[in-house]
C-alpha cells in the first residue's frame, strides 16, 4: 500500500497565538515557519513515505514545500479538519487508494525514526494509530491508512475523540507514545521544556535569536 504524510499547514501571521505573552506578531509567524521547516525535513527524510502533501493557503508555506518536493494541496475551507478531508480526498482522487499519515506542522522534535516507527506500528487495514501530545490531550500524530469513512476531529480533546470514533466504526486503536512526538510548542509553559528534546535546527536557531536559549520572556532585539 503507499503511504503518504498529509501535512497541514495553518497561515504562519495567524499562528501560534498562545505565545503572544512572551513574543512579537512577527516572532510567532517566524517560530511557526521555523517549525514548519523541521518538521518537513524529518518528514522527507523517512523511509517508509512514498511522498508527502502539503495542504495549506500560505504562498510562503506552500513555496518552502514545493523547494522541498513536496504535493502542495490549495487550502480553501475554514477548518483545519476539514482542510484534511479535502486533502484527504485530493490525494484519493490523484493516487487511488493511500494510507494517510497526519503530521501536524508544528512538531519541533519529531525526528524520521519517530514517523517510521508510527508506520511500522500499523498491523491491520482496519487499524488507527495515533500519538497524544505531551499532556495526553491533543492528537500530535494519526495514521488511518485509506479509510475515507474516518472523521477528522483535531483539536482540544481530540485523542480521546479519535479513539472513541475509531471503536464506533469497527476500528482498531493503537497508541504509540513518543516524547518527541508529543512535544509541543504552543505555551509560553512549553519553552524551557522543548530543550531537553532537542529542538531541530530550525526552531532552535529561531529560539536563540529570540534570546529564548533557556528563559523567557525576553523579547528579540533589533
Amino acid at each position: 500500500m503507499t503511504i503518504w504524510a498529509l501535512i497541514p499547514v495553518k497561515v504562519f501571521a495567524e499562528a501560534k497565538s498562545r505565545l503572544s505573552s512572551v513574543l512579537t506578531p512577527d516572532q510567532r509567524a517566524k517560530l511557526a515557519q521555523a517549525m514548519f521547516r523541521d518538521t518537513l525535513s524529518a518528514t522527507a527524510l523517512a523511509e517508509g513515505l512514498d511522498g508527502i502533501a502539503v495542504v495549506t493557503k500560505d504562498p510562503e508555506a506552500a513555496e518552502i514545500a514545493r523547494l522541498a518536493g513536496a504535493c502542495v494541496i490549495d487550502d480553501q475551507t475554514q477548518d483545519l479538519n476539514d482542510a484534511l478531508t479535502a486533502g484527504r480526498m485530493t490525494l484519493q482522487n490523484r493516487l487511488g487508494a493511500v494510507d494517510l499519515i497526519i503530521i501536524p506542522a508544528d512538531l519541533p522534535a519529531v525526528r524520521a525514526s519517530d514517523i517510521d516507527g508510527f508506520i511500522a506500528a500499523r498491523r491491520t487495514p482496519t487499524q488507527i494509530v495515533l500519538s497524544p501530545d505531551h499532556e495526553g490531550d491533543g492528537t500530535n500524530m494519526l495514521l488511518t491508512g485509506a479509510m475515507t469513512d474516518f472523521p477528522y476531529a483535531f483539536g482540544p480533546a481530540s485523542y480521546q475523540r479519535h479513539i472513541s470514533q475509531a471503536k464506533d466504526l469497527g476500528y482498531e486503536a493503537t497508541t504509540l507514545k513518543s516524547v518527541r512526538v508529543g512535544a509541543d510548542l504552543d505555551n509560553p509553559s512549553d519553552i524551557d521544556g522543548i530543550w531537553q528534546h532537542a529542538p531541530g535546527e530550525h526552531t532552535r536557531l529561531t529560539l536563540e535569536a529570540f534570546c529564548l536559549r533557556s528563559r523567557w520572556p525576553l523579547k528579540e532585539v533589533s
